[in-house]
C-alpha cells in the first residue's frame, strides 16, 4: 500500500470532492513509478498527449500502459497522466521527457497498470479537474 506521505497522495489528499473510498482504492490498486530517461527507440510526444501517446506505444510493444496521477516540481498539483512502464516500477513517460522544464526523474508517479480500473481514476481525474481547474496549468499532460 502507498505511504499518506506520498506526494501525489498528499495532494490527491488536498482536492475537494475526491470521495474517500476513491481515494482509499486509489491508495491500495496503486503503485510508485520511478521516472526514468526514454528509451532510444521511444521518441519524445508532444505536450497534453499523455493518453493517446501511452496507448500507441503499449500497441507497438514498447511497454505497459499506466495511467494515473504525477506531480512535477514545477506545481504541486495532482495532474491526471498516462506513462509506459518497462520493468513494473519505471515511468517511461513521452510526453513530460519533452517538455523542457519538468524531467520525469524529478517527478512523483503513482499509477495503476492496464485497463480494469478506468471508472475509478476517471471519478479521481474529473474531481482533480474541477477542483483546480482555476489554476491548472495547460498542457502538463
Amino acid at each position: 500500500m502507498i505511504a499518506e506521505d506520498h506526494p501525489v497522495m498528499v495532494s490527491l489528499s488536498d482536492v475537494r470532492g475526491i470521495e474517500r473510498a476513491d481515494l482509499a482504492a486509489f491508495r491500495r490498486l496503486a503503485r510508485v513509478y520511478e521516472g526514468r530517461r526514454l528509451p532510444t527507440h521511444v521518441e519524445t510526444r508532444p505536450e497534453g498527449s499523455c493518453f493517446a501517446s501511452a496507448d500507441e506505444l503499449e500497441q507497438a510493444g514498447y511497454g505497459r500502459r499506466v495511467r494515473g496521477f504525477a506531480v512535477s516540481p514545477m506545481s504541486p498539483l495532482p495532474v491526471a497522466h498516462a506513462w509506459l512502464t518497462i520493468g513494473g516500477w519505471d515511468a517511461i513517460d513521452a510526453v513530460w521527457a519533452n517538455f523542457g522544464r519538468t524531467f520525469p526523474a524529478d517527478c512523483h508517479y503513482l499509477g495503476i497498470k492496464g485497463w480494469e480500473d478506468e471508472h475509478l481514476l476517471d471519478r479521481l481525474s474529473d474531481a482533480a479537474q474541477r477542483a483546480w481547474r482555476p489554476w491548472a496549468w495547460a498542457g502538463m499532460n
